[in-house]
């Protein structure tokens, strides 16, 4: 790829900030391996991938200013040792990168992109590079072009499932073909955030109250608790095959639903805590040992009634009360200050029962939720 040229200064000058960012929204790219979309994942992938590029093309250099500055000086320092002939560029000098150029790629099923939806200043710098699905492109050639694009940008977002190591083979890539600049959570603290059973073993270890969990053998359907319980996915996204389960007959057809189509997933139970579901935030940036964690205000999580815990969108501060707010805000610091390779913008799912406020999941990446915001 030949990187633009920015108007007030060379991008391929070190210390000039970064100015060639990629972001990948798998569900989006042109990634998804099955014949149709799932449709579900596609609005709220879609909901986050075009929230994120609005922010990014802002003239202030956006909601993720600070991180995109630290990509920048990383990259800087990485010049300067190759050429290894200038003295480094203090990070304060730094441009913000309000003329930043903005790549991503676009699933064609999804139809033409919604390019109404940006300013003519955002549309002038941002590339949409599309992945033919329609026509037979496979979603190899879609991950031909995402390392590609990672390898040659200078800061890099990836939103992506948990589910099937999805999310952390991705980080991975851009850790090996672009270390330093990717604006996210490491590979390591994304396998264990994604996967609930060892989540939930690892925060009573740092002190955060989280529901207990234990697996769920579809073939044999025992529960551990009294119901109602919850089963989902070990390592699920977006509410997929999650239920609450009330009665006998509910278990008995659930566990049947899940043998006959188990989607691939190995599943996990959980007794349904009552309460409300909150929805946090953190913002981290710097590197581990002068981190700044910017923890953002809580709000109500709306889920559906129906059994299934869809997501509905937030409300702030809806139903949580001022106490149940402070709480859920230092559970979330506590998680930043002690999961390694946490980074960017985390997502922290809670709900705030009768003895307290309990972790329930962390997202790894980029949540509906944030657009919300």
């Amino acid at each position: 790829m030949t990187r633009p040229t920015v108007a007030g200064g060379d991008p391929t000058i070190a210390g000039s900030g970064p100015q060639a960012i990629f972001v990948s929204e798998y569900v989006c790219s042109g990634a998804w391996p099955d014949d149709n979309l799932d449709n579900s994942l596609a609005i709220e992938g879609r909901t986050m991938l075009l929230a994120l590029l609005r922010d990014l093309l802002r003239s202030d250099g956006g909601f993720f200013k600070a991180n995109l500055q630290e990509a920048g000086t990383r990259n800087a320092e990485h010049k300067h040792r190759v050429a290894s002939s200038l003295p480094l560029i203090p990070h304060s000098t730094l441009r913000t990168p309000h003329s930043a150029f903005v790549r991503t790629t676009w699933d064609d099923r999804l139809g033409d992109f919604p390019w109404s939806e940006f300013d003519s200043d955002a549309r002038d710098r941002l590339t949409v590079l599309p992945v033919a699905r329609s026509a037979g492109a496979s979603p190899e050639a879609e991950l031909g072009l995402f390392r590609r694009e990672v390898a040659v940008a200078d800061a890099v977002f990836v939103i992506a499932p948990e589910f099937f190591g999805i999310l952390e083979s991705r980080t991975r890539d851009v850790e090996r073909l672009a270390p330093g600049r990717l604006i996210g959570c490491s590979s390591d603290a994304v396998r264990l955030c994604a996967d609930k059973l060892a989540l939930a073993e690892f925060l009573p270890t740092i002190g955060v109250p989280t529901i207990e969990t234990h697996p769920f053998d579809p073939e044999q359907p025992s529960v551990d608790w009294p119901l109602p319980i919850v089963i989902k996915p070990r390592d699920g996204a977006g509410s997929t095959l999650t239920f609450r389960v009330d009665s006998d007959e509910q278990l008995a057809n659930v566990a049947s639903q899940l043998r006959t189509d188990d989607g691939g997933f190995t599943f996990v139970q959980q007794p349904f805590v009552p309460g409300t579901a909150q929805s946090g935030a953190s913002l981290i940036s710097g590197n581990p040992a002068n981190q700044t964690i910017t923890v953002l205000p809580t709000a109500e999580q709306r889920l559906t009634d129906d059994g299934r815990l869809h997501f509905c969108g937030i409300s702030i501060p809806g139903a949580v009360t001022e106490h149940e707010r402070q709480a859920a805000e230092q559970l979330i610091r506590r998680c930043c200050e002690s999961i390694a390779g946490l980074n960017g913008y985390v997502g922290f799912d809670l709900i705030s029962a009768s003895d307290g406020v309990h972790l329930v999941e962390i997202n790894p990446r980029l949540t509906t939720s944030w657009a919300d915001r």
